[in-house]
């Protein structure tokens, strides 16, 4: 084992650092060397090949190279321009507003159903009571709202009274929901609004009266393997439409689709019953 000072140390390492460092410059000057002569002889190739440089295209701008035998085509995009001569509608965005092809179809946002029937007003329920025909339907009133697929009409408001009266309509009519089941005893109302509306299809006309009914609904409630519990109470509105129309129509009701009911006599019936159960309202066709 040889010993050495530390001046030798010093020394030692000082060699080695310098040695390392030429090393790494003579591999950096041979592999410059290197490119370099690639570089000539492509040079050289390319001299004797007569090549020429260009932006060409094939579906995207690129640089091509060509030997003035050998072309390169190039391939691009196909372009249409479209002309519109139909009806136009504006669209506003921002601040500003442009024309646009008229388009029949659109997002029309019902009314939100709140979570009890006390925040329910009349004006509230009148918007989201909705007499819908598909398009086929030969309507002579211009809609309320219309699109791709149909004719939407809202009732008007022609009377209120506020009476207090209990019904058995509905007595025995039975509701099914994922938890529970109802048995509907009677529904006693304290107030009603009248609402109607006056249309004329195919030259005849056809009127649909709607009655909404402010109460409190009674029935009998039975949960799977529990005993039924009698005699129950809610807040509830008691929607009934009639018409003696027989044709394609139906009903949205805060976007739920219901058809014109049950015949009876010469007029069809379809009730709705919403109430108040479990913390919200539901809403059923009767």
């Amino acid at each position: 084992m040889i010993e050495m000072g530390i001046e030798d140390t010093i020394t030692y390492i000082d060699n080695q650092i310098s040695e390392l460092i030429s090393k790494m410059i003579n591999a950096r000057t041979k592999h410059i060397d290197a490119i370099n002569k690639i570089l000539t002889k492509i040079q050289s190739i390319q001299a004797s090949a007569n090549l020429s440089y260009r932006q060409g295209r094939t579906y995207d701008l690129m640089s091509k190279v060509e030997d003035g035998v050998n072309q390169q085509f190039d391939v691009e995009k196909p372009r249409y321009q479209l002309s519109y001569t139909g009806s136009k509608m504006p669209l506003s965005y921002d601040s500003g507003t442009i024309e646009v092809p008229s388009i029949p179809i659109f997002v029309y946002e019902m009314p939100n159903i709140p979570n009890t029937v006390h925040e329910l007003t009349i004006e509230t329920l009148r918007k989201a009571i909705l007499i819908f025909f598909p398009a086929s339907v030969n309507v002579e009133e211009p809609p309320d709202v219309e699109n791709a697929f149909g004719k939407y009409y809202i009732p008007q408001i022609t009377g209120h009274i506020p009476t207090s009266a209990t019904e058995t309509i509905i007595s025995g009519r039975k509701l099914v929901f994922p938890e529970c089941y109802i048995t509907i005893d009677n529904y006693t109302h304290e107030e009603y609004y009248l609402l109607q509306k006056i249309l004329h299809i195919d030259g005849v006309k056809y009127s649909w009266t709607i009655n909404i009914r402010f109460g409190k609904l009674q029935y009998d409630i039975g949960f799977m393997g529990i005993n039924t519990i009698n005699d129950l109470k809610s807040d509830a509105i008691l929607i009934s439409i009639a018409t003696k129309f027989d044709g394609n129509v139906f009903y949205r009701v805060f976007n739920k689709s219901f058809d014109k009911g049950e015949l009876i006599s010469d007029t069809y019936f379809r009730f709705i019953i919403m109430m108040d159960l479990g913390g919200s309202i539901r809403m059923e066709g009767l």
